[in-house]
């Protein structure tokens, strides 16, 4: 049977060598399991790190982004081919949210986002930066204008703020417009918000996935096989040379 290599192995190998399949699942912002079978015929393998699961969970702030970088730069050295980061959040501040989208931008790893239960505002941006986007039968998405709570006293500043938070709402809709597939009409999700007449525009697993905003409607299933593989060969055949033997001379 035919394995591929997915995971790297750690430096030291017993002699003994089995095939270990992690399998991760993922569930309501958890991982439900991680199974590793093992091949009894064979001995024990060592992995140097487990695949990895970036969270995002709770509100977008500084505090969550630095944990967010740890997590994806430990999933980046763990050598898996893609790397799913789970959102549950309900938003956040704009600012970080462009901090982690940038870090996502530089990942030199796929990116997979998955929503079980609900992305709102910065967190539905987020999980639409993904180039493999799922979620689940029950999951929300929720989209709004950006809004500040100012503390200006200066006519100015709240004047000069006013445009910032224009320009940033502009950005979000924009981006999420053209991950979406809109290229040609980048006001896409502006103008359904507008229309609505709501604040707060909740979107459904299958309207996101008739608008371009997800990919899949369920919850992937994320398995990783390691394997080694042995090769014995016989060696090169050799011709052995003979030795050459000279005739005698016969006397007279």
């Amino acid at each position: 049977k035919k394995r591929r290599t997915l995971c790297k192995l750690a430096p030291e190998i017993s002699p003994n060598i089995c095939w270990c399949m992690p399998t991760l699942y993922f569930g309501w912002l958890c991982i439900m399991n991680i199974e590793h079978v093992v091949d009894v015929a064979l001995g024990e393998v060592k992995f140097c790190q487990d695949p990895q699961i970036v969270s995002v969970l709770g509100d977008i702030d500084l505090s969550l982004a630095k944990s967010f970088q740890k997590m994806l730069r430990k999933a980046v050295d763990s050598g898996q081919p893609i790397i799913p980061i789970v959102i549950h959040s309900f938003g956040g501040d704009v600012y970080v949210l462009n901090l982690m989208l940038e870090m996502m931008r530089q990942c030199p790893t796929p990116i997979a986002t998955i929503v079980p239960s609900f992305a709102a505002s910065a967190g539905c941006a987020l999980f639409c930066a993904g180039s493999q986007r799922f979620m689940g039968e029950g999951a929300r998405l929720m989209i709004h204008h950006i809004s500040a709570h100012l503390g200006l006293s200066h006519v100015n500043d709240v004047a000069n703020e006013a445009d910032l938070m224009k320009e940033l709402n502009e950005q979000m809709f924009v981006q999420m417009a053209e991950q979406s597939g809109y290229h040609r009409n980048p006001q896409f999700f502006v103008e359904k918000v507008n229309h609505s007449g709501k604040t707060d525009f909740y979107i459904d697993a299958y309207q996101a996935l008739e608008w371009g905003m997800t990919h899949h409607v369920g919850i992937p299933k994320f398995s990783v096989m390691v394997g080694v593989n042995y090769t014995f060969e016989p060696p090169p055949k050799k011709l052995k040379k003979r030795k050459r033997t000279r005739a005698k001379k016969s006397g007279a």
